[in-house]
């Protein structure tokens, strides 16, 4: 069977729209060369999220798109090796005290196999994706930064950044586990300056997980 190229199927729902390309880059908010380059066979692998905006100007499905529903068998097109990771707008305690971390989902977004076992070194389903707000870790972490959080690394040891639940909602925080402490302890921190640290007991700290990677827009 002939394999359908990602810019024959851009092509069609761009028809079936009745749109041209340059009406397409602005209603999706992308650069006409983004639309350009794949119709031209010049990029097979764009951004996802970017071809996430413009399936949504199109009304189209993100994986009808990129050919993922029309994939049977491994390797069977350039998009048979991506995979979905959720992405939460919010999060809370269960009635149990534990973490509740898909209470409230978003759009999808969708990251290659490979990169996620072989860079991440984990599987798709323990990722979670979520987006900073606030300025507490500037310039580590900006408002409506990317991050993609690992839910099985709850240990802050060693330390490094996690998002937690603090009651009010999803925050990107900097964990230091104090061996000495009594209860035992982490120092919770800011990355900006003009936020002080604190100590927390770990088992009143809602971890959701760590963060492993993070993305912005230029």
């Amino acid at each position: 069977m002939t394999q359908i190229l990602l810019k024959d199927r851009l092509k069609e729902a761009i028809r079936q729209r009745g749109i041209n390309a340059s009406e397409l880059a602005k209603q999706a908010e992308v650069k006409p060369s983004f639309v350009y380059d794949i119709l031209n066979g010049k990029s097979s692998n764009p951004s996802t999220s970017k071809m996430a905006r413009i399936s949504g100007a199109l009304e189209v499905t993100l994986p009808s798109l990129l050919g993922i529903e029309e994939m049977t068998t491994p390797y069977q097109g350039e998009f048979s090796e991506y995979v979905v990771i959720s992405s939460i707008l919010a999060a809370g305690c269960g009635s149990s005290g534990g973490m509740v971390v898909e209470e409230k989902k978003g759009e999808p977004y969708y990251f290659r196999r490979s990169w996620v076992n072989n860079r991440l070194k984990t599987e798709p389903e323990n990722l979670r994706m979520v987006f900073v707000e606030g300025d507490s870790m500037t310039p580590t972490l900006c408002q409506e930064d990317m991050v993609l959080v690992d839910i099985t690394k709850q240990n802050p040891s060693p330390s490094g950044i996690f998002v937690l639940f603090d009651g009010m909602g999803l925050v990107a925080k900097r964990l230091e586990y104090l061996p000495q402490s009594r209860p035992p302890s982490v120092r919770v921190l800011s990355d900006n300056p003009q936020y002080h640290a604190y100590e927390h007991p770990i088992d009143e700290t809602e971890i959701m997980g760590r963060v492993v990677w993070f993305a912005r827009e230029i």
